[in-house]
């Protein structure tokens, strides 16, 4: 219900617009920060959640993250003083020094035909949307943060207390922990990763469990975060992303 309230107030305010990936929205880039050729997603598209923080994983700065990422969701856009209002600033430990220097890899990622988009919330996010005068404070300050560093859309990462009511299988991808270290639990292989990919798309590798149909419109995969990723050697992007881009 939160997520729609706040879907719904971005979608009035001309933020988010259809046809998109996982469970990110995108937009065209603002007039003020042009892209310099943001690409459609691709039908089966990896999505990789880039950390603005140091936690121990790899520090990367954007142009640093493999190409075989898709959708790289900057992480993460927090609360402000408003309520449902939320924030984005550097991290001094990713190494940028301006804010211009984060823009324009953003514009280069985009001239190389990938999607930029802002993450909001989180694991520990306290970002609440429970009304209609929060849910436009949400909408009017993703607004912002987008028109101010060029994003091409926004992920909804509002992980406490919400259901995730009836997506299409195009606006689904398996989630998975990057390496051992990315999360307490929840590390495979990443032929693991494939093997359930072809289940899904394809009704192969199955072993004992068999879906009742097939979905081959799913999206692809999305992992936390490119910065563990790096810091395994680049399991996913290399395994992961080359299947999901071979699927039909």
């Amino acid at each position: 219900m939160l997520a729609g309230l706040a879907a719904a107030a971005l979608t009035a305010a001309g933020v988010l617009a259809a046809g998109t990936a996982s469970a990110s929205e995108e937009r065209p880039a603002p007039p003020a920060t042009p892209a310099a050729g943001s690409a459609a997603v691709p039908k089966h598209a990896l999505t990789g959640y880039w950390q603005n923080f140091d936690n121990g994983a790899t520090v990367q700065k954007l142009k640093d993250v493999d190409d075989a990422y898709d959708i790289i969701a900057v992480s993460f856009a927090e609360a402000a003083g408003r309520p449902g209002a939320v924030t984005f600033t550097l991290d001094p430990a990713v190494g940028y020094g301006s804010v211009d220097d984060f823009t324009a890899d953003i514009r280069a990622k985009q001239a190389a035909g990938k999607s930029v988009i802002l993450s909001v919330g989180g694991e520990k996010g306290a970002v609440s949307v429970n009304d209609d005068a929060s849910a436009r404070n949400f909408a009017d300050s993703v607004g912002k943060l987008m028109d101010t560093y060029g994003f091409d859309g926004v992920d909804i990462d509002l992980e406490n207390g919400l259901d995730a009511s009836g997506l299409d299988p195009s606006q689904v991808g398996i989630g998975v922990p990057a390496s051992p270290g990315a999360a307490g639990s929840g590390h495979v292989a990443p032929s693991v990763v494939n093997a359930a990919l072809d289940c899904l798309t394809r009704g192969t590798d199955c072993g004992s469990f068999k879906p009742p149909k097939t979905y081959p419109g799913l999206r692809g995969a999305m992992t936390w975060s490119t910065n563990w990723d790096a810091a395994g050697g680049n399991e996913i992007a290399g395994q992961v992303g080359a299947h999901v881009h071979g699927l039909p």
